[in-house]
């Protein structure tokens, strides 16, 4: 496999908002057979996400479900601490929630190594309810991005629509900001 190191945002920006950090043609039918794609942006991560990667394409090709693979991903990178470090950069709030800026390698190593660009706690258990994490090492600028997305899948989730229409529903939130301040996508 050839890894290439890319710049998530515009990939983010042109092809599609769900580009998370280690893409595959399994994954994503826009990365071409025999590539990775990962996010430049994640470069100090590159070591871990990359020993992630190979353990959950090896699951994976052995067929073990989803599910599982999550499981056997987080029980070994994940790292038992007493007290984990404070990730915390600042915290505010938007639209009825706190929004918490995190430090998203430290999430990553002490609660969930899948945790990538933000999340809100009706996805992910760790975060309370009525907050949105947002992931530090993507930048200021897909931040605001990550936000309005996490924003509309928890109101469309409060209201009780299933994970995957409401992220799908984000999705085009999102994209539709994107557009707003200048994005192109290939199929515009």
């Amino acid at each position: 496999m050839k890894i290439k190191k890319l710049a998530g945002n515009k990939i983010r920006n042109t092809i599609s908002p769900d580009f998370g950090v280690v893409d595959t043609p399994e994954k994503s039918p826009y990365v071409p057979k025999g590539e990775v794609w990962f996010d430049k942006a994640y470069k100090k991560e590159y070591g871990y996400f990359m020993k992630m990667h190979k353990l959950e394409s090896k699951l994976m090709k052995k067929g073990v479900k989803f599910s599982k693979v999550k499981e056997i991903i987080r029980k070994t990178f994940v790292k038992k601490a007493k007290i984990i470090p404070n990730f915390t950069i600042k915290t505010e709030k938007k639209g009825g929630f706190f929004v918490r800026h995190v430090r998203g390698e430290i999430v990553r190593r002490h609660i969930d190594p899948k945790f990538l660009l933000g999340g809100h706690g009706y996805v992910y258990d760790y975060i309370p309810k009525n907050e949105i994490w947002l992931d530090n090492t993507q930048g200021k600028k897909e931040m605001k991005y990550t936000l309005v997305h996490e924003l509309y899948e928890l109101e469309l989730i409060k209201k009780g629509m299933d994970y995957n229409s409401a992220h799908d529903f984000a999705l085009a939130a999102e994209k539709h900001e994107r557009r707003k301040d200048g994005a192109v996508y290939l199929d515009d």
